[in-house]
């Protein structure tokens, strides 16, 4: 197999096996945030029984709720991120990610059927990514490429652009124990609507959708309360093709591993004004462990596997606090505070993700009006922390593989010095009926 074939295989495993949602960042690809109370708080919202916006964090706090509730939300988020490249690369200052700014829709609505049974629903995007590096960000492809002369094209996995979009459609049913205990069940539909990759060789898209489901609790006594969300890992069919310069249009499928999520948490209300919670959260990422590409027509045999493309990640542990001031009968205040662990480790490192751990700040603000409709918005600050990469040599390993392995995980094709920080500005509304 020449590297030319792998380098196809590479093009659309990065493309369909790695990249969520145009913007966003977050440890590993998940975008929690998913209500604006759930970004003033960090995301500790899992053992709320009152905030409309604990509904998308654990489905059956709307058993709690005292009415009907739609709420529409609006969630801005900014990514500033930036390698500086290092040996073997060429040491050029900073180089900013250009992904652009993204605003990402949450819609939730839930109804009662009885007093004891209620249904709910919620729109959102729970994982997303976006990373635009200029061309030569990462040199080292270019200069193996001048090495490795038989019948390669390395330079061609140079990545430019990742972006996909993917929304989640959840619906629920709520059963109602008694006036403490409540339990949910729901599936989660993902539609990868268009996943694109482009590199200095190759434009790639493609698309798929699976489903997974859903199950969650919430108990409530006195000024304790405390809740559980799981939602399983899923594997996404994928179809895709690339148009590969020189070679024409490979057509492939391989599969999105998305990991399962559960998240625990309990809430104290200290006072009449105070409310306070802290959750844990594992992410299963080890799901995401290999992605391999097979052909299904073009220029290759249907049937041909050209790569396997490692990516090993790990399960990880976020911790999150939150705090509900309220300040009068119309008005609170919201206080969060986060930890999220990077799933990515440096054996198997690629800047396509280049994830890493980060700490949340956040602050938001919610008032209701005659009782009926309520307005929100909150801000969220996240400091990504600084990660230096000193991979393995990636010449070597092409050269001891016989031309054959150009994965460049975890080489010094990605050789730099990353950081960055995310800030989130989010409005909404709810209404009552």
């Amino acid at each position: 197999m020449s590297i030319k074939y792998v380098n196809s295989s590479r093009l659309v495993l990065l493309a369909v096996g790695i990249l969520v949602y145009r913007s966003g960042f977050s440890a590993g690809f998940i975008i929690p945030e998913s209500s604006v109370e759930g970004i003033a708080l960090s995301d500790a919202m899992v053992a709320n029984p009152d905030s409309a916006g604990a509904f998308t964090y654990n489905y059956s706090s709307m058993m709690f709720a005292d009415s009907h509730k739609a709420s529409f939300d609006l969630i801005g988020v900014s990514v500033d991120t930036s390698v500086s490249p290092l040996l073997p690369n060429l040491e050029k200052g900073k180089v900013d990610n250009q992904a652009s700014d993204a605003v990402l829709p949450s819609v939730y609505l839930n109804q009662k059927i009885t007093d004891q049974y209620s249904w709910g629903l919620h729109v959102g995007v729970p994982f997303g990514l976006e990373m635009v590096w200029p061309a030569d960000t990462f040199s080292r492809f270019l200069s193996v490429d001048t090495v490795v002369s038989a019948g390669g094209d390395i330079a061609g996995l140079h990545p430019l652009k990742s972006s996909l979009e993917l929304f989640a459609l959840s619906p629920s049913i709520g059963l109602k124990v008694n006036d403490q205990f409540a339990i949910a069940f729901g599936l989660d539909y993902y539609n990868i609507i268009k996943v694109e990759f482009n590199t200095a060789g190759s434009q790639t898209s493609g698309d798929g959708s699976e489903a997974g489901w859903n199950v969650s609790a919430l108990y409530k006594q006195n000024n304790w309360s405390a809740g559980v969300s799981y939602h399983s890992a899923v594997d996404i069919g994928l179809q895709g093709a690339s148009n590969i310069t020189g070679m024409g249009v490979v057509t492939a499928k391989t599969e999105l591993g998305l990991p399962d999520r559960l998240q625990i948490g309990a809430g104290y209300k200290l006072s009449d004004a105070l409310y306070a919670e802290f959750d844990i959260e594992r992410i299963g990422w080890s799901q995401y462990d290999q992605t391999v590409l097979q052909a299904t027509g073009g220029v290759l045999p249907p049937g041909t596997v050209y790569s396997v493309t490692s990516n090993y990640w790990s399960d990880v542990t976020n911790y999150r606090v939150g705090i509900i001031y309220q300040l009068n009968d119309s008005s609170q205040l919201l206080l969060g505070a986060g930890y999220e662990e990077g799933a990515q480790k440096d054996a198997y490192f690629d800047a396509t993700t280049a994830d890493a751990d980060r700490y949340m700040l956040s602050i938001g603000f919610v008032h209701k009006i005659d009782k009926l409709w309520l307005f929100k918005a909150a801000y969220q600050y996240a400091g990504i922390d600084d990660r230096t990469v000193n991979g393995q040599s990636y010449l070597n390993q092409i050269i001891s593989s016989g031309g054959l392995d150009t994965d460049a995980n975890g080489t010094d094709a990605y050789n730099g010095q990353y950081e960055g920080h995310i800030q989130m500005l989010s409005l909404g509304v709810s209404r009552s009926f």
